[in-house]
């Protein structure tokens, strides 16, 4: 990977000048953040209400922070859907308000998330009864534990922002209102892969835009960011804390540097817990950062490796030591407490990626609909095109064009690896450890994320309770498959590299179009 790096960094400008480098904010990418912005706002007001995975557990936690000024984490939950079809009066109503109830129950909410042929109601008579009772009820009796109970607040309270400024509409109102601000997360994301790959490629502005538009137009990214739920948010400021990381790896720790970093890291866990799983990736950079440490590593990356072993020895006694003083949060505690059988697991790890051996009991996995194999029908099925309730995917033969193409792009990237071997031996070059720790950091964050949850799964599994792992766990860090892509244009000669790059876009903007019919033909046809 460093070779691939390396390459990126060593190709030409592209014919761009310093000059242009070193001017306002890129045509091309406001030009991207203005497509970006009206993508998702069609995704916000397309999808029906409530049709996003956890959304009404997500907007009632916003609205009881709002009205309430406190987390919902008042008993347990009623059934929703038990609770849809009577309303009963002076009965508490579960995890959103009453008055949201109403209108959930005239929009034909939960029917339409649980079964396939329910449709959202489009008639005269559908819009009279949601008129009839949209302001009826309550706003204030909300509040009951859901799973979304034990989330940090930070999302929310932003949510809650965009609640009380469309408080004169209806819950609806206050609904889409949330999604839209929720959206601009996703031009937050787009920017910090633009910024992230300005690292790597030296403010080349194809690779760039490439490597921004796969963030900004990814299907999935823009469905989830015009819903009401915080794994927008925490994508976002993923993408900065990759960002910064890479930066203090190459160019050094700061004290503004430092302080933007662990800001950032501490607001990436205070939208999820899973935020903090970018942490050891941020604290090599950091320490790695320090003038005194570059200077003692020098031009010997053995010395760097001994340092990531030494910060693996470190997370290891702080998980332990965490462990026997139960300051977890909750799931992450209950999951330690489970004690993991090691055998077990390696057998759903092995499972979940390579056939299963004759000794190993079978592991269950999300229920199998584009592939067999989970690392096929969980990383590329859902992180590429699964919408709804995880109920509306594309058909199997897209799922194997789209992972030709990702073929194609990890092609490209070998080629470019290749001839960057090949050059370096020529020049006899000394090793580039800046580079080469830009790549731990990278590294060490795809490991944190995919550790977390896969023992999350794992802990579900052997507690008989639903899978968990779905793609959109690993947008975190998809500014790596961001950087895939802007290599894949970077490896092509420079007379093709606008034909990539145009080619790309090209490719993003029907994945778009197609993901919006698919979702269409479910809810409106």
């Amino acid at each position: 990977m460093r070779n691939v790096l390396q390459a990126w960094r060593r190709s030409p400008e592209d014919g761009e000048t310093a000059a242009a480098r070193r001017s306002g904010p890129p045509r091309a990418l406001l030009a991207l953040l203005f497509l970006v912005f009206v993508t998702t706002t069609i995704w916000a007001f397309a999808t029906p209400a409530w049709q996003v995975p956890d959304e009404p557990a997500h907007f009632g936690y916003a609205e009881t922070l709002a009205e309430q000024g406190k987390k919902p984490t008042r008993g347990e939950a009623e059934d929703p859907a038990q609770v849809v079809k009577g309303l009963p009066s002076g009965s508490r109503y579960g995890e959103i308000s009453s008055q949201a109830l109403r209108v959930m129950r005239a929009s034909n909410g939960y029917p339409v998330a649980t079964d396939l042929y329910a449709k959202p109601p489009w008639s005269q008579s559908a819009q009279k009864r949601y008129d009839a009772s949209a302001h009826d009820g309550s706003r204030e009796d909300g509040g009951r534990r859901t799973g979304a109970s034990s989330y940090p607040p930070l999302y929310y309270a932003i949510e809650s922002v965009a609640y009380r400024a469309a408080s004169s509409g209806t819950s609806l109102d206050q609904l889409y209102a949330m999604r839209w601000v929720s959206g601009l997360w996703a031009l937050v994301g787009t920017a910090g892969a633009w910024l992230l790959a300005g690292e790597i490629f030296r403010r080349r502005r194809l690779p760039q835009l490439a490597a921004a538009a796969t963030i900004g137009l990814w299907p999935m990214i823009s469905f989830l960011s015009g819903a009401v739920n915080p794994d927008a948010m925490l994508t976002a400021l993923s993408l900065l804390v990759l960002w910064l990381s890479v930066k203090v790896a190459l160019h050094g720790t700061t004290r503004g540097r430092a302080v933007g970093l662990i800001a950032l890291v501490l607001a990436a866990t205070l939208t999820k817990v899973s935020g903090a799983a970018l942490a050891p990736a941020a604290a090599f950079a950091l320490l790695y950062g320090v003038p005194t440490v570059r200077e003692r590593i020098g031009t010997r990356p053995r010395r760097l490796y001994g340092m990531l072993g030494g910060l693996v020895g470190a997370v290891i006694v702080v998980v332990v030591l965490g462990a026997a003083l139960k300051v977890f949060p909750p799931q992450l505690q209950a999951v330690v407490d489970q004690r993991p059988n090691i055998r077990e697991f390696g057998s759903y790890l092995w499972q979940f990626y390579l056939p299963k051996l004759g000794f190993m009991d079978p592991q269950v996995y999300m229920y199998p609909v584009v592939s067999e194999r989970p690392v096929i029908n969980l990383w590329v099925g859902t992180s590429w095109g699964s919408f709804g309730w995880v109920d509306i995917w594309f058909p199997r033969w897209a799922v194997h064009l789209f992972m030709v193409v990702a073929a194609a792009v990890a092609g490209a990237a070998t080629w470019t690896a290749a001839r960057a071997r090949r050059a370096r031996r020529r020049r006899e070059d000394p090793p580039n450890v800046p580079l080469t720790a830009a790549m731990v950091v990278l590294l060490i964050a795809a490991v944190g994320v995919l550790a977390g949850v896969h023992l999350q799964d794992y802990d579900n599994g052997v507690k008989g309770l639903l899978p968990f792992a779905q793609g959109r766990y690993l947008f975190p860090v998809a500014g790596i498959g961001a950087l895939a892509v802007g290599g894949a244009v970077a490896a092509f000669p420079a007379r093709w590299r606008p034909t990539a790059a145009g080619t790309w876009l090209a490719f993003l903007i029907v994945l778009q179009v197609a993901a919006l019919a698919l979702n269409a033909t479910r809810y409106y046809a």
